[in-house]
């Protein structure tokens, strides 16, 4: 049986060199928290850096950028929109390749 691992998915697309892998049973660990320091993101709101920071995007496909969307909508901010940046894939479906979602917040859904 082979375990999971992030590692393997950083090998298949084409990542930039200041990725930070996040998710899973880490996430609120000590060595977490290193990392956010590191590069001074906010603890308190780690996943409001997605649209409090202008350099933070998160890697995935579009069901789980859209997951994120309705997170960031019903705990942050009711206006806060998505843009696909970049894909990372060669994968030519839309809804099954890995991108580059950025996160804004916009004043009454402009």
């Amino acid at each position: 049986m082979k375990s999971h691992s992030v590692f393997e998915t950083f090998k298949t697309c084409r990542y930039e060199d200041n990725t930070i892998p996040r998710g899973g049973w880490e996430i609120f660990a000590a060595l977490d928290d290193y990392i956010l320091d590191k590069h001074d993101l906010d603890k308190d709101h780690r996943y409001g850096n997605l649209i409090n920071r202008s350099d933070v995007r998160l890697i995935g496909d579009k069901s789980t950028a859209n997951r994120m969307l309705t997170f960031l909508r019903e705990h942050y901010d009711s206006n806060v929109t998505m843009t696909k940046e970049a894909s990372l894939t060669d994968n030519d479906d839309p809804n099954n390749s890995i991108g580059a979602y950025r996160y804004s917040k916009t004043t009454n859904g402009q």
